[in-house]
């Protein structure tokens, strides 16, 4: 994203463990950034449904159906 000239802002790994962590993370990040645009994956419903149209058939068909393992990561609820 820098090198699109975005400004990135990494928040503190400490804050991740607190209850609540990532709303809070969130809102003090668009407080502190009024400009900033949020895109909101984690509740938007076309997140999943994109994942269940697009990814889920092609990794079934990339793997001829013989899918043992599904490893992600975090931001990749969508998929799960």
């Amino acid at each position: 994203m820098s090198y699109y000239d975005a400004k990135v802002v990494l928040p503190d790994s400490t804050e991740f463990v607190l209850p609540g962590a990532v709303d809070a993370i969130l809102e003090r990040i668009q407080r502190e950034n009024p400009d900033a645009f949020f895109t909101d994956q984690r509740w938007n419903p076309a997140n999943p449904g994109m994942h269940a149209d697009s990814t889920g058939p092609e990794i079934w068909r990339d793997t001829d159906g013989a899918v043992d393992v599904l490893v992600a990561a975090v931001d990749t609820g969508g998929t799960i």
